[in-house]
């Protein structure tokens, strides 16, 4: 859960981490992290977070793949609009995959 807590951590303040509400800062950000993890050897695959990306494309009906930032802000058509988007999307994204979890035990 070490992306995805971050990513909270992120959506919560995000002017601590880059700067502002953009969704792409906060694209790039996790990228970069996620990209150093992998270059030494730390990446954890089986996080949550990396679900979400197809979860938003498949929630929001997009055919094309996209990151998931900029499949929001498509959808969004604001800046504001796709930070709270995303916020709101990230819960019920978390709300279904431990519904899954739920259910399987």
């Amino acid at each position: 859960m070490r992306y995805s807590k971050l990513f909270e951590e992120i959506l919560n303040k995000p002017g601590m981490y880059v700067g502002n509400t953009s969704i792409e800062r906060i694209f790039a950000f996790m990228d970069g992290y996620i990209h150093a993890d992998w270059e030494n050897k730390k990446r954890d695959n089986s996080d949550l977070y990396f679900g979400f990306q197809p979860w938003v494309i498949e929630r929001l009906g997009l055919g094309i793949q996209k990151n998931w930032a900029n499949s929001i802000a498509f959808v969004a058509g604001s800046e504001e609009s796709a930070f709270e988007m995303t916020k709101k999307l990230w819960t019920e994204y978390k709300a279904e995959m431990q519904q899954q979890s739920n259910d399987k035990n």
